[in-house]
Protein backbone atom coordinates (compact mmCIF):
# COMPACT_ATOMS: atom_id res chain seq x y z
CA UNK A 1 0.00 0.00 0.00
CA UNK A 2 1.33 3.43 -0.96
CA UNK A 3 1.38 5.93 1.87
CA UNK A 4 2.21 9.00 -0.20
CA UNK A 5 -0.83 10.60 1.41
CA UNK A 6 1.38 11.23 4.40
CA UNK A 7 4.36 12.52 2.44
CA UNK A 8 5.14 16.19 3.04
CA UNK A 9 8.29 17.93 1.85
CA UNK A 10 10.92 17.74 4.54
CA UNK A 11 11.85 21.25 5.59
CA UNK A 12 15.52 21.77 6.46
CA UNK A 13 14.67 24.65 8.75
CA UNK A 14 12.58 22.30 10.90
CA UNK A 15 15.77 20.53 11.90
CA UNK A 16 17.36 23.66 13.35
CA UNK A 17 17.04 24.32 17.09
CA UNK A 18 14.61 26.96 18.36
CA UNK A 19 16.05 30.49 18.30
CA UNK A 20 17.97 31.43 21.41
CA UNK A 21 16.78 35.05 21.39
CA UNK A 22 13.28 35.65 22.79
CA UNK A 23 10.69 36.39 20.11
CA UNK A 24 8.92 39.74 20.27
CA UNK A 25 5.61 38.55 21.73
CA UNK A 26 3.85 41.83 20.82
CA UNK A 27 3.20 40.55 17.29
CA UNK A 28 1.27 37.62 18.79
CA UNK A 29 -0.58 39.60 21.43
CA UNK A 30 -3.92 39.01 19.69
CA UNK A 31 -3.63 35.22 19.50
CA UNK A 32 -5.81 34.94 22.58
CA UNK A 33 -8.48 37.15 20.99
CA UNK A 34 -10.95 34.89 19.26
CA UNK A 35 -11.86 37.55 16.70
CA UNK A 36 -8.34 37.26 15.26
CA UNK A 37 -8.78 33.59 14.28
CA UNK A 38 -10.11 32.06 11.03
CA UNK A 39 -13.79 31.15 10.91
CA UNK A 40 -15.89 28.45 9.32
CA UNK A 41 -18.73 29.59 7.07
CA UNK A 42 -22.12 30.25 8.63
CA UNK A 43 -23.64 27.44 6.55
CA UNK A 44 -21.03 24.98 7.78
CA UNK A 45 -21.62 25.93 11.40
CA UNK A 46 -25.40 25.65 11.03
CA UNK A 47 -25.10 22.22 9.45
CA UNK A 48 -22.65 20.96 12.09
CA UNK A 49 -25.00 22.23 14.78
CA UNK A 50 -27.79 20.14 13.28
CA UNK A 51 -25.55 17.07 13.32
CA UNK A 52 -25.13 17.51 17.06
CA UNK A 53 -28.85 18.13 17.65
CA UNK A 54 -30.77 14.91 18.40
CA UNK A 55 -34.03 16.63 17.39
CA UNK A 56 -32.77 17.70 13.94
CA UNK A 57 -34.48 16.30 10.88
CA UNK A 58 -33.35 15.63 7.33
CA UNK A 59 -35.60 18.50 6.22
CA UNK A 60 -33.66 20.85 8.50
CA UNK A 61 -30.40 19.69 6.93
CA UNK A 62 -31.73 20.14 3.39
CA UNK A 63 -32.79 23.71 4.13
CA UNK A 64 -29.30 24.61 5.36
CA UNK A 65 -27.33 22.87 2.61
CA UNK A 66 -29.38 24.44 -0.17
CA UNK A 67 -28.06 27.86 0.92
CA UNK A 68 -24.48 26.97 -0.07
CA UNK A 69 -23.79 25.88 -3.63
CA UNK A 70 -20.33 24.53 -2.80
CA UNK A 71 -21.64 22.26 -0.05
CA UNK A 72 -24.60 21.17 -2.16
CA UNK A 73 -22.30 20.26 -5.06
CA UNK A 74 -19.95 18.30 -2.76
CA UNK A 75 -22.90 16.42 -1.29
CA UNK A 76 -24.30 15.52 -4.72
CA UNK A 77 -20.91 14.37 -5.96
CA UNK A 78 -20.37 12.06 -2.99
CA UNK A 79 -23.93 10.71 -3.16
CA UNK A 80 -23.28 9.75 -6.80
CA UNK A 81 -19.91 8.17 -6.02
CA UNK A 82 -18.86 4.56 -6.24
CA UNK A 83 -19.92 3.77 -2.66
CA UNK A 84 -23.50 4.96 -3.02
CA UNK A 85 -24.19 4.49 -6.72
CA UNK A 86 -25.60 6.88 -9.33
CA UNK A 87 -28.90 8.56 -10.00
CA UNK A 88 -29.01 11.32 -7.36
CA UNK A 89 -29.98 14.60 -9.03
CA UNK A 90 -31.02 16.90 -6.20
CA UNK A 91 -29.92 17.77 -2.67
CA UNK A 92 -32.97 16.25 -0.99
CA UNK A 93 -32.20 12.81 -2.44
CA UNK A 94 -28.51 13.20 -1.51
CA UNK A 95 -29.37 14.04 2.10
CA UNK A 96 -31.68 11.04 2.37
CA UNK A 97 -29.06 8.75 0.85
CA UNK A 98 -26.23 9.93 3.13
CA UNK A 99 -28.21 10.54 6.33
CA UNK A 100 -27.44 13.18 8.95
CA UNK A 101 -24.08 11.71 9.98
CA UNK A 102 -22.97 11.24 6.38
CA UNK A 103 -23.97 14.81 5.55
CA UNK A 104 -22.12 16.01 8.61
CA UNK A 105 -18.86 14.44 7.43
CA UNK A 106 -19.15 15.93 3.94
CA UNK A 107 -20.06 19.35 5.32
CA UNK A 108 -17.24 19.35 7.85
CA UNK A 109 -14.68 18.37 5.21
CA UNK A 110 -16.02 20.81 2.62
CA UNK A 111 -16.24 23.59 5.22
CA UNK A 112 -12.63 23.08 6.25
CA UNK A 113 -11.56 22.98 2.60
CA UNK A 114 -13.39 26.28 2.04
CA UNK A 115 -11.53 27.79 4.97
CA UNK A 116 -8.20 26.62 3.54
CA UNK A 117 -9.11 27.98 0.10
CA UNK A 118 -9.56 31.45 1.59
CA UNK A 119 -6.11 31.51 3.18
CA UNK A 120 -3.33 33.59 1.62
CA UNK A 121 -1.13 31.56 -0.78
CA UNK A 122 1.87 31.77 1.56
CA UNK A 123 -0.25 30.02 4.21
CA UNK A 124 -2.31 27.70 2.02
CA UNK A 125 0.65 26.00 0.34
CA UNK A 126 2.54 24.95 3.49
CA UNK A 127 -0.64 23.93 5.33
CA UNK A 128 -1.83 21.62 2.53
CA UNK A 129 -0.36 18.69 4.44
CA UNK A 130 -2.36 19.68 7.53
CA UNK A 131 -5.58 19.32 5.54
CA UNK A 132 -4.63 15.82 4.29
CA UNK A 133 -3.51 14.79 7.78
CA UNK A 134 -6.71 16.12 9.36
CA UNK A 135 -8.99 14.34 6.91
CA UNK A 136 -7.19 11.06 7.62
CA UNK A 137 -7.38 11.54 11.41
CA UNK A 138 -11.10 12.31 11.21
CA UNK A 139 -11.72 9.16 9.18
CA UNK A 140 -9.44 7.03 11.34
CA UNK A 141 -11.07 8.24 14.56
CA UNK A 142 -14.46 7.34 13.11
CA UNK A 143 -13.29 3.88 12.04
CA UNK A 144 -11.68 3.10 15.42
CA UNK A 145 -14.71 4.37 17.34
CA UNK A 146 -16.96 2.12 15.29
CA UNK A 147 -14.64 -0.89 15.60
CA UNK A 148 -14.45 -0.51 19.39
CA UNK A 149 -18.16 0.33 19.68
CA UNK A 150 -17.51 3.46 21.69
CA UNK A 151 -21.03 4.74 21.13
CA UNK A 152 -20.00 8.19 19.94
CA UNK A 153 -22.46 10.19 17.85
CA UNK A 154 -20.28 11.16 14.92
CA UNK A 155 -18.51 14.02 16.67
CA UNK A 156 -15.27 12.04 16.42
CA UNK A 157 -15.00 12.94 12.72
CA UNK A 158 -15.34 16.68 13.33
CA UNK A 159 -12.97 16.54 16.31
CA UNK A 160 -10.40 14.63 14.27
CA UNK A 161 -10.83 16.95 11.31
CA UNK A 162 -10.21 20.05 13.44
CA UNK A 163 -7.68 18.71 15.95
CA UNK A 164 -4.76 20.58 14.28
CA UNK A 165 -6.64 23.74 13.25
CA UNK A 166 -4.50 25.66 15.73
CA UNK A 167 -1.48 25.02 13.51
CA UNK A 168 -3.27 26.78 10.66
CA UNK A 169 -4.16 29.73 12.89
CA UNK A 170 -0.55 30.09 14.03
CA UNK A 171 0.64 29.93 10.43
CA UNK A 172 -1.86 32.66 9.47
CA UNK A 173 -0.36 34.97 12.09
CA UNK A 174 3.31 34.31 11.30
CA UNK A 175 3.96 32.07 8.28
CA UNK A 176 7.67 32.93 8.22
CA UNK A 177 8.11 31.55 11.73
CA UNK A 178 5.60 28.74 11.70
CA UNK A 179 6.22 27.09 8.32
CA UNK A 180 9.50 25.53 9.60
CA UNK A 181 7.51 23.88 12.42
CA UNK A 182 4.96 22.23 10.13
CA UNK A 183 7.21 19.23 9.54
CA UNK A 184 8.85 18.24 12.81
CA UNK A 185 11.99 16.06 12.91
CA UNK A 186 11.43 12.34 13.31
CA UNK A 187 12.87 12.38 16.81
CA UNK A 188 10.55 15.23 17.88
CA UNK A 189 7.00 13.90 17.78
CA UNK A 190 5.62 16.77 19.86
CA UNK A 191 6.09 20.23 18.35
CA UNK A 192 4.43 22.05 21.25
CA UNK A 193 7.67 22.97 23.11
CA UNK A 194 8.96 24.71 19.98
CA UNK A 195 5.63 26.47 19.51
CA UNK A 196 5.64 27.71 23.10
CA UNK A 197 9.22 28.89 22.77
CA UNK A 198 8.36 30.83 19.61
CA UNK A 199 4.83 32.01 20.29
CA UNK A 200 4.22 31.73 24.01
CA UNK A 201 1.37 29.28 23.29
CA UNK A 202 0.76 26.09 21.30
CA UNK A 203 -1.56 24.85 18.59
CA UNK A 204 -3.75 22.94 21.06
CA UNK A 205 -4.67 26.08 22.98
CA UNK A 206 -5.12 28.14 19.82
CA UNK A 207 -7.24 25.36 18.32
CA UNK A 208 -9.51 25.40 21.37
CA UNK A 209 -9.92 29.16 20.95
CA UNK A 210 -10.84 28.56 17.29
CA UNK A 211 -13.50 26.04 18.35
CA UNK A 212 -14.90 28.44 20.94
CA UNK A 213 -14.98 31.32 18.47
CA UNK A 214 -16.87 29.21 15.96
CA UNK A 215 -19.39 28.08 18.55
CA UNK A 216 -18.49 24.40 18.26
CA UNK A 217 -19.57 21.99 21.03
CA UNK A 218 -17.46 21.85 24.18
CA UNK A 219 -16.54 18.23 23.45
CA UNK A 220 -14.86 19.32 20.20
CA UNK A 221 -13.03 22.22 21.85
CA UNK A 222 -11.77 20.08 24.73
CA UNK A 223 -10.63 17.29 22.41
CA UNK A 224 -8.64 19.78 20.36
CA UNK A 225 -7.11 21.12 23.58
CA UNK A 226 -6.03 17.68 24.86
CA UNK A 227 -5.39 15.56 21.77
CA UNK A 228 -1.68 15.39 22.62
CA UNK A 229 -2.39 14.58 26.27
CA UNK A 230 -5.65 12.57 26.45
CA UNK A 231 -5.10 11.66 30.09
CA UNK A 232 -5.60 15.34 30.97
CA UNK A 233 -9.16 15.32 29.64
CA UNK A 234 -11.76 14.53 32.31
CA UNK A 235 -15.13 15.15 30.65
CA UNK A 236 -14.88 13.68 27.15
CA UNK A 237 -12.36 10.93 27.63
CA UNK A 238 -13.47 8.47 24.94
CA UNK A 239 -13.69 11.15 22.26
CA UNK A 240 -10.33 12.67 23.14
CA UNK A 241 -8.65 9.27 23.34
CA UNK A 242 -9.91 8.05 19.97
CA UNK A 243 -8.76 11.26 18.25
CA UNK A 244 -5.40 11.06 20.04
CA UNK A 245 -5.01 7.45 18.93
CA UNK A 246 -5.86 8.29 15.31
CA UNK A 247 -3.43 11.22 15.38
CA UNK A 248 -0.73 8.91 16.73
CA UNK A 249 -1.29 6.44 13.89
CA UNK A 250 -1.09 9.23 11.29
CA UNK A 251 2.08 10.71 12.80
CA UNK A 252 3.74 7.30 12.95
CA UNK A 253 2.91 6.61 9.31
CA UNK A 254 4.21 10.01 8.28
CA UNK A 255 7.56 9.28 9.93
CA UNK A 256 7.99 5.54 9.34
CA UNK A 257 5.71 4.77 6.34
CA UNK A 258 4.71 1.48 7.97
CA UNK A 259 2.59 0.19 10.85
CA UNK A 260 5.05 -2.58 11.66
CA UNK A 261 6.77 -0.59 14.40
CA UNK A 262 3.68 1.22 15.70
CA UNK A 263 3.81 1.01 19.54
CA UNK A 264 0.22 -0.09 20.02
CA UNK A 265 0.53 -1.49 23.54
CA UNK A 266 2.27 1.61 24.90
CA UNK A 267 0.10 4.16 23.09
CA UNK A 268 -1.05 6.63 25.78
CA UNK A 269 -4.62 6.68 24.44
CA UNK A 270 -5.05 2.91 24.54
CA UNK A 271 -5.44 2.64 28.31
CA UNK A 272 -8.30 5.14 28.12
CA UNK A 273 -9.93 3.32 25.22
CA UNK A 274 -9.80 0.12 27.29
CA UNK A 275 -12.02 1.83 29.88
CA UNK A 276 -14.79 2.14 27.28
CA UNK A 277 -14.14 -0.80 24.97
CA UNK A 278 -12.93 -3.45 27.40
CA UNK A 279 -9.58 -5.08 28.00
CA UNK A 280 -9.45 -6.71 24.56
CA UNK A 281 -9.32 -3.32 22.78
CA UNK A 282 -5.64 -3.79 21.94
CA UNK A 283 -6.26 -7.24 20.42
CA UNK A 284 -9.16 -5.90 18.36
CA UNK A 285 -7.09 -3.03 17.01
CA UNK A 286 -4.02 -5.20 16.44
CA UNK A 287 -6.03 -7.53 14.25
CA UNK A 288 -7.76 -4.84 12.20
CA UNK A 289 -5.53 -1.75 12.30
CA UNK A 290 -3.85 -2.34 8.94
CA UNK A 291 -7.19 -2.80 7.18
CA UNK A 292 -8.61 0.30 8.85
CA UNK A 293 -5.63 2.37 7.76
CA UNK A 294 -5.84 1.18 4.15
CA UNK A 295 -9.52 2.04 4.04
CA UNK A 296 -8.94 5.48 5.58
CA UNK A 297 -6.14 6.26 3.12
CA UNK A 298 -8.44 5.34 0.25
CA UNK A 299 -11.36 7.33 1.66
CA UNK A 300 -9.20 10.38 2.34
CA UNK A 301 -7.96 10.41 -1.24
CA UNK A 302 -11.57 10.11 -2.45
CA UNK A 303 -12.68 13.04 -0.29
CA UNK A 304 -9.76 15.18 -1.50
CA UNK A 305 -10.65 14.35 -5.10
CA UNK A 306 -14.30 15.11 -4.40
CA UNK A 307 -13.48 18.49 -2.85
CA UNK A 308 -11.15 19.36 -5.73
CA UNK A 309 -14.06 19.12 -8.12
Amino acid sequence: MSLTLFARPRLIDALTPPPAAPVDRRMFANLDRVESLPTLSDTTLRALSLCNNPDATLADMMAVICRDGVLAAALLKLANGAVYGKGVTDVSHAVVRLGLNGCGKVIAAAGLAQLFAQLPPEVRRPTDGVLRHSLFVGGMATAVARKLRLGLGGEEFTAGLLHDIGRVALCVHAPDLYVPLLDSPADEPDVRPRERHTFGTDHCMVGMLFANRNGLPACIARTIRHHHDPAAETEHRALTAVVAFADGVANHLHTHRTLTTFPLDTNPALSILREFAGGDAADTLRADLSALVKRCVRDTRAVLKNLAG
